[in-house]
């Protein structure tokens, strides 16, 4: 026979108040702060370079069946970038 038949197991404690289960790691801290600046500095900044908004408006209108134009009606040759 076992001795260890007749002893009942303890269950696994949490923390004590006041104690942390576990600490932070610094390296997630610190992308969490980069994450946080990237985010501030887009909300701060948003605007919509001109170049993509140039080809966005061509997208919209070709997307529309509308054609490759700038504005409805003029059909001229114009582009910003070759992407």
């Amino acid at each position: 026979m076992s001795a260890r038949r007749g002893k009942r197991r303890e269950a696994p404690r949490g923390p004590e108040p006041g104690e942390d289960a576990r600490p932070v790691d610094p390296g997630f801290l610190l992308l969490l702060g980069i994450v946080l600046l990237f985010v501030v500095h887009a909300w701060r900044f948003r605007f919509t370079v001109d170049d993509a908004f140039i080809s966005l408006q061509y997208a919209r209108n070709l997307v529309e069946g509308h054609g490759l134009v700038f504005n409805l009606g003029k059909r001229v040759e114009g582009y910003s970038n070759f992407s």
